[in-house]
């Protein structure tokens, strides 16, 4: 397995995920529709060679408004991922 990228429930990721799946930058247009219809993390889960290390519901601190969780993605298939990515922000964008 190949560490992809890390991030949280709140500050999503440490990649830029359109970059990554080889796609041009977007417009601000394009930007909204991709980013008001949905977020880094949910984008990634809906790819199947994504895998989601999560940070253990124990060792996350529960402070109101402050609560969030860690993790970390890794995929066996580079570019299979990088595919499904392109396919799912090219879908929020044709939607």
């Amino acid at each position: 397995m190949k560490k992809v990228c890390s991030g949280s429930n709140m500050e999503g990721v440490d990649i830029d995920l359109i970059e990554f799946a080889g796609l041009p930058a977007l417009t601000d247009e394009q930007h909204d529709k991709v980013w008001g219809e949905s977020n880094e993390v949910s984008i990634l889960e809906n790819c199947l060679s994504a895998y989601f290390d999560w940070q253990d519901e124990d060792d996350v601190e529960n402070e109101p408004l402050y609560t969030d969780r860690y993790f970390e993605v890794e995929t066996d298939d580079v570019e299979k991922l990088k595919s499904e990515l392109r396919a799912e922000i090219l879908d929020l964008l044709n939607a």
